[in-house]
């Protein structure tokens, strides 16, 4: 491990534990929930039952809760209700203003912990944890997929999304799966060139069995892991019985692990999977609704909407926010890091275009998936997350020399930040031209932001030709990035405790 990589590290993880300490309990995203569901496996004895309201929960899988369960048995408090914590009485306005759904006190802030806050608390450090294991598998997977020095530091870098600090520092399963999936990565991208063992097949299963049960969208590893099997195949006809027995190790293993669970919701429910129960329940109903009182065309905008409006997901909305001219830039940059990197990528090896592979099979699961809900969520992105971050440190490192000797490549993404920055204005005429349903002037803002756009895009791009990137560069960004993580985090604080 370099001394730029432990540097990271060092404050990366000094991060994770300032902002466990000072992001108030049960304000991260659906917290609430997540604790709840944990408290009522460890009070009751017994995964909950979504046709029965006899407690607090939620509908996930019971693994990450089951983990949890017995350290909130160990501080013996009573079972959680939920009128405990005083509701903010402006609850109903937090997308429009207020910031936290529970009011807190200045003791909590002074850190006067009482054994809720206590236990709240401690229950996050799996989240760091998990956060810390994931940077540590992903220098050992960046030895594989990308070769120059300053891109893996430049890939680490973009573990100090401020979003990803946060959702890593809260109670909810995203953060189990994320682990779960990027050592589900590294074992794939190890064995990619060699054959696998038996036990490797068993432990992939394994894994798979364990994500399904924390979160089913992980089936996207299985979807990956069979593509694999493919190319491999493809590569070398011959072996076509050895693989079948390796896939069959693999599901046996798999089917092992969750097969109780499947049995538990076919028994109780009728059906295999619970989220189809939850659907048939409620979802299904919500999801026609959701469609009727905003149209299908807006219903797929929502996911490119949580994208964007914090540049992280929606996820965070509420949690962390930033002026939406700020996204713009982020938006921007990302951008023309995409372009960069797809005008490089027949200079990348197949580790590379493997981990490329595992962040498209899981966008595809993502819209499959989330089309039996009520809306798109970028937000379960986040299990690739590691894929991502070599996306944008080879495109990064690659800019400079791209947009050099092709300037007019920058003019590609001008369409897709206007629509993302001016989506409403964009959508609105577009149901005024196609479905006649549009109300309210949308042309003079959406010129506006078109010329917000041009001009923004003009200054990135002469800040650009103008960036170097080295090692010295990568030290002063990380403790820049620190240091605004500190700042997001103490108006983050401010805004919780007004």
């Amino acid at each position: 491990m370099t001394k730029i990589v432990k540097i990271q590290l060092i404050l990366f993880s000094a991060l994770l534990i300032l902002w466990n300490i000072f992001t108030p309990i049960l304000e991260g995203a659906d917290e609430s929930g997540h604790f709840c569901h944990a408290d009522y496996i460890a009070h009751k004895g017994k995964i909950p039952n979504i046709k029965i309201q006899d407690g607090c929960y939620l509908w996930h899988p019971p693994f990450y809760y089951s983990m949890l369960a017995p350290i909130i048995k160990v501080f013996g408090l009573p079972e959680y209700p939920q009128s405990q914590l005083e509701m903010n009485p402006n609850f109903n306005l937090l997308r429009k203003g207020e910031y936290s759904q529970f009011v807190h006190t200045k003791e909590e802030l002074m850190l006067g912990w009482g054994r809720l806050e206590f236990l709240v608390h401690t229950l996050r450090l799996f989240s760091v944890l998990c956060a810390i294991g994931i940077f540590l598998i992903a220098v050992q997977l960046l030895k594989f997929t990308l070769k120059n020095e300053s891109q893996r530091t430049l890939s680490l870098l973009f573990l100090f999304n401020p979003m990803f600090i946060h959702i890593f520092t809260t109670l909810t399963n995203v953060t189990l799966l994320s682990f779960i999936s990027a050592l589900f990565l590294f074992i794939e991208l190890k064995y990619f060139k060699s054959l696998k063992p038996a036990k490797i097949h068993v432990l992939q299963g394994f894994l798979l069995g364990i994500g399904f049960l924390t979160k089913i969208t992980f089936v996207a590893a299985g979807a990956f892991y069979l593509s694999v099997a493919l190319l491999k195949l493809r590569n070398r006809p011959e072996s076509l019985r050895r693989s079948a027995i390796e896939i069959l190790i693999f599901i046996s293993t798999f089917m092992i692990v969750t097969g109780w669970y499947l049995a538990r919701a076919l028994t109780l429910y009728d059906t295999p999977l619970e989220i189809n129960a939850l659907t048939q329940a409620q979802g299904g109903d919500h999801h026609l609704d959701l469609l009727e009182n905003i149209g299908p065309l807006n219903y797929w905008n929502s996911f490119a909407l949580t994208l964007f409006r914090t540049f992280w997901s929606g996820y965070g909305a509420l949690t962390v926010r930033f002026p939406e001219i700020l996204n713009l830039v982020l938006l921007i940059s990302v951008m023309l890091v995409i372009i960069a990197a797809i005008k490089k990528w027949k200079r990348t090896n197949a580790y590379f275009k493997l981990s490329a592979l595992y962040l498209a099979v899981t966008f595809i699961t993502l819209i499959i998936g989330n089309f039996t809900l009520s809306a798109m969520h970028a937000k379960d992105l986040f299990p690739a997350y590691l894929p991502i971050s070599f996306l944008f440190a080879y495109g990064a490192s690659n800019l400079t020399k791209v947009f050099k000797k092709n300037g007019k490549m920058i003019f590609l993404g001008i369409p897709v930040a206007i629509y993302f920055f001016a989506q409403n204005e964009v959508v609105g005429i577009l149901k005024l031209l196609f479905f006649q349903e549009s109300q309210g002037a949308y042309l003079k803002p959406l010129i506006v932001k078109v010329t917000t756009v041009l001009a923004l895009y003009g200054l990135i791009y002469q800040g650009l030709k103008k960036l170097k990137i080295n090692n010295r560069w990568h030290i002063k960004i990380t403790f820049t990035l620190f240091v605004a993580n500190i700042v997001i985090l103490a108006i983050s604080t401010y805004l919780f405790y007004s």
